[in-house]
């Protein structure tokens, strides 16, 4: 199986039309760990199935769900304010 190589990688984005927030959410996946970001990418950005995931990878499928919810784990960590419902930060 091969990946799509222009769905690989993603241009990159112009920040004049980003808000702060989505900077964020984008600077927090990009500080989650390789195999991670990786997973993370292929499974919730491209919407590639786990299993297939695993094949292109060439680890189990557990491991795509291991790395995927570590993921998952550390942008929650990272981006908890960001929940509704969550007090807004304090601006200073």
């Amino acid at each position: 199986m091969e990946a799509n190589d222009s769905a690989v990688a993603a241009p990159e984005p112009s920040d004049s039309q980003l808000t702060p927030n989505t900077r964020r959410i984008l600077q927090a996946i990009d500080g989650l760990p390789a195999d991670e970001r990786e997973v993370f990418g292929l499974v919730r950005i491209q919407d590639l199935p786990q299993n297939e995931v695993a094949e292109l990878l060439g680890v189990s499928t557990k491991t795509v769900q291991r790395r995927l919810n570590r993921g998952l784990l550390l942008l929650s960590e990272a981006l908890g304010d960001l929940r509704a419902g969550s007090p807004a930060p304090a601006e200073d």
